[in-house]
């Protein structure tokens, strides 16, 4: 298919692995092995990166600044192609590592990919960037792009992850809700 990269989360936990030191350890090493091997085949295949995405809680792994630049170096060392970020500032809900312009500044020059949610602080709520939602969120465009510039990043592509349930009070309000955030954004990112 010509993919130039590939990825996803690292995984995810249960609590009782999460919760004995001994075996999250055990985990995560296993993990990180199996996603060095697979970047071996993806570097056969041509791909440049392998991407994964910081989650939103412990026992989904790299859920601080400081965890992601760990789990990144340890797939890193041994790995067949580089490993990358695809960071989405929404998930910055962890209560001491809440400012999601930090994440940006500190690894957008790593993070090929950024996901684009609205949210509020503390939560990952995927709304769209409507009036409503942006009066309320915290996620504000022209301070995305600040803080990409200010990570020396040159080449981001900006992607929406905007979430609506299954349900008639949204089924038509998705379009105009992409259409409002597709708008918003314009005004900040020239193509």
């Amino acid at each position: 298919m010509g993919a130039k990269m590939t990825g996803g989360h690292p995984g995810i936990l249960t609590f009782s692995d999460y919760d004995s030191p001994a075996i999250r350890e055990e985990r995560t090493a296993e993990g990180i092995k199996y996603w060095q091997e697979l970047s071996w085949f993806c570097k056969d295949l041509g791909m440049t990166c392998m991407i994964f995405e910081p989650m939103s809680v412990p026992r989904e792994f790299a859920n601080t600044v400081e965890e992601t630049r760990e789990l990144l170096a340890r797939l890193n060392d041994g790995a067949g192609l580089p490993f990358k970020l695809c960071l989405d500032p929404g998930h910055a809900p962890h209560p001491n590592d809440r400012d999601p312009y930090r994440w940006i500044r500190e690894l957008g020059s790593l993070s090929p990919i950024v996901h684009l949610q609205q949210t509020e602080a503390g939560h990952s709520r995927h709304w769209p960037f409507t009036k409503t939602y942006n009066d309320i969120g915290i996620i504000h465009a022209d301070k995305v792009i600040e803080a990409l510039e200010a990570s020396g990043a040159t080449e981001a592509e900006l992607i929406f992850e905007i979430y609506h349930r299954e349900a008639w009070s949204s089924e038509f309000s998705i379009i105009p809700d992409h259409q409002e955030s597709v708008a918003y954004w314009r005004q900040y990112v020239k193509q």
